[in-house]
């Protein structure tokens, strides 16, 4: 068994040993985990960008904010924030992705 505590989140369990049926559904909730993490990275970056919060923090945009304060590469803060936009104008897709009926 292994873990990592980390103060400012909920402690990550890692177990080994489990039967494939277990492995299975851990992996479709990581990737599922990680879709939802990606989406609000998203959502929040481009509110960042249309609401200029960055600005409050000494940064030029959003994008500058993602890549000095996340540690991000600029091309993924640029995808992000396009995501957060496109996804803002498609409302069934969006809905439909945090139903989980997307990926």
């Amino acid at each position: 068994m292994h873990g990592a505590n980390n103060n400012s989140g909920p402690v990550l369990q890692l177990t080994s040993g489990l039967p494939i049926d277990e492995v299975h559904r851990r992996l479709r909730d990581a990737s599922r985990a990680t879709d939802l993490g990606h989406r609000m990275l998203a959502f929040y970056l481009h509110e960042m960008q249309e609401r200029r919060l960055f600005q409050t923090s000494g940064h030029s945009s959003a994008i500058h904010y993602a890549t000095t304060r996340l540690g991000m590469s600029r091309r993924r803060a640029r995808e992000l924030v396009a995501a957060g936009r496109m996804l803002e104008q498609l409302e069934e897709i969006d809905s439909a992705f945090c139903k989980g009926e997307l990926s």
